[in-house]
C-alpha cells in the first residue's frame, strides 16, 4: 500500500495536468495514471479522450475504457468529443471486449448508445446479436437498429427482416435504416416490401431515399417505372429531390407535373417538442375544430389542444375525448379514429358548460357533467402526456362561440377564418420543434367559396325534393336497385358500405350530405382501397381483411378477392369513399323523392 503522502502527490500532479489541459497536460497525466490508486475522475478521462491520437495517451486510455462506467462518461460527453476520430477505434475495441466478457442487457444497451452517439462502424455483428438474440425486448431491438442506421450499416438482410416486425416502432426504425443504407440492394429490398408498408412507412422511406444522390436516383427510377406511385411524393420530397438532383430532367418534370396538385398541411412527427408556439384562453362557450390524419398507434400522446394540469383534447385508445383535471374524461367519442385517414373533429362547450363532440360534421357524444371553468395557456397539438402528436392537420380553428350542429356540418368542408385562432394552408404561426408545413396530394376535402356555392345549389335542389311526399313502396324498389347493392337493411343487401338501419334518424340534412358529398362525409373505414398487381391489373373496393401475406378486397356483386402481397406492386387507400358520387343524377326527380322518403323511414 502506497503512503498517504505519495497518493496526495499523485493527486496533485493529476490536478495540475487537468488544469494545464491540452496535449501537454494529457501526456503528463498519462505518465501517472498507473500510479493512481483510485478510478479516474471524469475530467481526467475526458482530457485523455480529447487527444486520443497521442501515442503516450493511447495505452492508458485503452485500459481505462475497459470499465463500463468510463464508457458511460464518454457517451454522456459525446458532443464534447465529436471531432475525435482517433477515439473511434479505441471505443470499438473496448465495446467488443466488454460484450465478450459480459453480454448483459445493460452492456448491450451501452453498446447501442455508443455506436449511435459516435457513429461507430465495425460493430455490426455485436449489434445484430443484440437485436436478434432470443428474448430480446423491442426497446433493445429498436436501439440496436438505430445504431446500425447511424453507423452506416449495409446489412440489408437484417434490416429487411425487422421491417416485417409486428412492433410499429421497430418496423419504422428498420424501414428507416433500410432506406438510409448505402447499398445497391437497399432500394430493391424496399420495393419488395412496398405493398405491405403503411402510408406512414412509405413516407418515411421516400424521405430517406431522397436524401442522397445515389438513393434519390433509385427513387426517381422507381417512380418512373411505376413501382412507386407519383402521389407518394409530397412537396417536401419534391423540394428535396430538386436540391439533391438539381439537373435531373425527370425530377424537373415531376416538379412541374405534381406541383400544382399539392396543397399545404401541418406535419407533426410525434416528437415531444412538436406543437404550435401559440397560447390560447378558452372562457365561456367555445368551439375547437380541425381536420386530422393521425399516424399509426393513435393514443393520448396525440392531441389537438392541451395545457398541463388543465385540459387535453386527445385520442385515448383511438377515441377522441376531452380530459379535464379533477374531472378526467368529461366526454369521449363513441367511434374510434382510423389511422392515416382524414377525419374532421370538433368540440363545443355551451354557456351551461356542456361539452359535445362531432366527427365528420355529425354529432357524436355529449357530456353528462358540466364544466364552465376558464382554461388558460392552451397550446395547439401539445399533449399533456410524455410524447408528441404524430400526423397531418388542416383547418385548425378556435371560436369564442358554441357553434351549432348545422354550422359545424356546413363549415367542416369550408376554408373559414375563426375569431380566436386559425391555422390553415401555409399559415400556422410560429412552429415549435420539428413541426413543419409540407405540401401533399392527400389533403382533406376543403372547398373554396365558389365550390361551396355550387354545392349549396345542389343541396337546395335535392332538399326540396326530399321535403316532398314520396311513394314509400317505389322508394324501397329504388333503394334495392341502387343502394341495396352495397348497403343492407334488416340483414338484406350488400356488405360494401355500412348497414343503413337507423339512417333516417339522423334527418334529411345528414342523408343528403352522405349522398352528395361522400368523400367529405365518409367514415374512415369506408375509404376506397386500390391494389395494383405486378401484371398491371387494378382492383378497387372495400378492404375486407388483411394479414402479413395477403389483402382481401370486396366489390359489389362478386366474391371477395384474396390477393397475395407477393403478387402486388402496391396496395393503398385512396382519398375517395367507396360510396360513388352522383347517385341522384341518374334518377328522375320523382325517384329521388321516393328514395329519400323511404330512407327517412329507416329509424
Amino acid at each position: 500500500m502506497k503512503p498517504k503522502l505519495q497518493e496526495d502527490t499523485h493527486d496533485a500532479w493529476a490536478l495540475a495536468a487537468v488544469t494545464r489541459g491540452g496535449k501537454e497536460g494529457a501526456a503528463r497525466l498519462a505518465t501517472i495514471v498507473s500510479d493512481l490508486t483510485r478510478p479516474l475522475v471524469p475530467e481526467e478521462l475526458l482530457l485523455m479522450a480529447t487527444v486520443a491520437a497521442q501515442p503516450a495517451v493511447s495505452e492508458p486510455l485503452k485500459k481505462a475504457l475497459r470499465e463500463a462506467s468510463n464508457l458511460k462518461v464518454l457517451y454522456d460527453n459525446r458532443v464534447r468529443l465529436a471531432n475525435q476520430p482517433a477515439l473511434a477505434p479505441l471505443l470499438v475495441d473496448a465495446l467488443r471486449g466488454l460484450i465478450a466478457k459480459d453480454p448483459s442487457d445493460a452492456n448491450h444497451a451501452l453498446l447501442a448508445q455508443l455506436a449511435t452517439g459516435f457513429k461507430l462502424s465495425g460493430l455490426e455483428n455485436e449489434l445484430i446479436t443484440a437485436a436478434t438474440k432470443p428474448g430480446a425486448k423491442s426497446d433493445a431491438q429498436l436501439a440496436a437498429l438505430r445504431a446500425l442506421r447511424e453507423s452506416g450499416s449495409t446489412r440489408v438482410d437484417v434490416l429487411r427482416q425487422f421491417a416485417g416486425s409486428g412492433n410499429d416502432a421497430v418496423r419504422r426504425e428498420a424501414v428507416t435504416a433500410l432506406a438510409a443504407a448505402k447499398s445497391d440492394a437497399a432500394t430493391p429490398a424496399l420495393l419488395e416490401l412496398w405493398p405491405s408498408l403503411t402510408p406512414a412507412l412509405r413516407k418515411t422511406a421516400v424521405d430517406r431515399l431522397a436524401s442522397s444522390p445515389a438513393s434519390a436516383k433509385q427513387l426517381v427510377a422507381a417512380v418512373g417505372s411505376g413501382a412507386i406511385a407519383r402521389d407518394e411524393l409530397d412537396g417536401y420530397t419534391l423540394d428535396k429531390l430538386a436540391t439533391v438532383l438539381p439537373d435531373d430532367a425527370t425530377v424537373k418534370a415531376l416538379v412541374a407535373e405534381l406541383g400544382s396538385s399539392l396543397r399545404p398541411v401541418l406535419r407533426l412527427n410525434g416528437d415531444d417538442g412538436d406543437w404550435l408556439d401559440t397560447e390560447l384562453t378558452l372562457d365561456g362557450p367555445f368551439t375547437v375544430e380541425c381536420w386530422v390524419k393521425l399516424d399509426p398507434g393513435i393514443n393520448n400522446q396525440d392531441s389537438i389542444l392541451g395545457a398541463p394540469g388543465q385540459f387535453d383534447a386527445n385520442f385515448f385508445d383511438s377515441r377522441f375525448r376531452v380530459w379535464i383535471s379533477g374531472v378526467n374524461d368529461i366526454v369521449t367519442a363513441t367511434k374510434p379514429m382510423t389511422e392515416e385517414s382524414w377525419t374532421h373533429v370538433a368540440i363545443t362547450r355551451d354557456t351551461a358548460g356542456t361539452f359535445r363532440l362531432y366527427l365528420n360534421g355529425e354529432f357524436d357524444a355529449s357530456s353528462a357533467a358540466k364544466e364552465p371553468r376558464r382554461f388558460e395557456k392552451l397550446t395547439p397539438f401539445r399533449s399533456t402526456t410524455a410524447g408528441g402528436t404524430a400526423g397531418e392537420f388542416a383547418e385548425f380553428r378556435v371560436w369564442s362561440v358554441c357553434r351549432s350542429v348545422d354550422e359545424i356540418r356546413a363549415g367542416a368542408n369550408l376554408a373559414l377564418t375563426a375569431n380566436l385562432f386559425t391555422g390553415s394552408g401555409a399559415n400556422w404561426g410560429k412552429l415549435h420543434g420539428s413541426a413543419k408545413v409540407e405540401r401533399t396530394v392527400d389533403f382533406p376535402p376543403v372547398q373554396s367559396e365558389a365550390e361551396a356555392t355550387a354545392l349549396e345549389v345542389r343541396f337546395k335542389k335535392f332538399r326540396a325534393l326530399g321535403q316532398q311526399p314520396g311513394n314509400l313502396a317505389r322508394g324501397q324498389q329504388v333503394f334495392t336497385a341502387t343502394c341495396g347493392v352495397c348497403h343492407a337493411v334488416k340483414g338484406a343487401g350488400g356488405k360494401i358500405g355500412p348497414a343503413l338501419d337507423g339512417a333516417g334518424s339522423h334527418g334529411l340534412e345528414a342523408v343528403l350530405r352522405n349522398v352528395l358529398t361522400p368523400n367529405a362525409a365518409m367514415e374512415a373505414g369506408y375509404r376506397m382501397f386500390r391494389a395494383e398487381t405486378k401484371d398491371g391489373d387494378v382492383i378497387e373496393g372495400l378492404l375486407a381483411a388483411q394479414d402479413a401475406d395477403s389483402v382481401t378486397v370486396r366489390q359489389p356483386n362478386t366474391e371477395d378477392q384474396r390477393l397475395l402481397r407477393a403478387n402486388l406492386k402496391r396496395a393503398a387507400f385512396l382519398r375517395t369513399s367507396v360510396m360513388p358520387e352522383g347517385l341522384f343524377d341518374a334518377l328522375s326527380p320523382q325517384q329521388v323523392s321516393d328514395l329519400l322518403g323511404y330512407v327517412l323511414t329507416l329509424k
